[in-house]
């Protein structure tokens, strides 16, 4: 059974204009071996996130907070949680 990674976008009005409105097209962009394990959706509000202290746009990958997110950056923590669970 393949394991699914949940990644969520924030669409936030500051989120959405920094860059979040480009995100929520990355399942399009993934690696072919990441196809069919990533779960993608919007959220206004992201859990764990200080406006204070991060940059927009911000993302979740399983519960993860990413700040200052990008294709690269989300990538690479889907990579690292798929790899967890499959080490663990």
């Amino acid at each position: 059974m393949k394991r699914i990674v949940k990644v969520k976008i924030c669409v936030g009005t500051y989120s959405y204009v920094m860059g979040g409105a480009d995100l929520l097209e990355i399942e399009k962009r993934l690696p072919g071996h990441l196809s069919g394990r990533v779960k993608v959706e919007g959220a206004i509000e992201l859990p764990g996130v200080d406006e204070n202290t991060m940059n927009p746009p911000f993302v979740s990958v399983n519960g993860k907070i990413i700040p200052e997110a990008t294709d690269q950056k989300v990538i690479q923590a889907i990579e690292k949680e798929l790899k967890n669970v499959e080490t663990a």
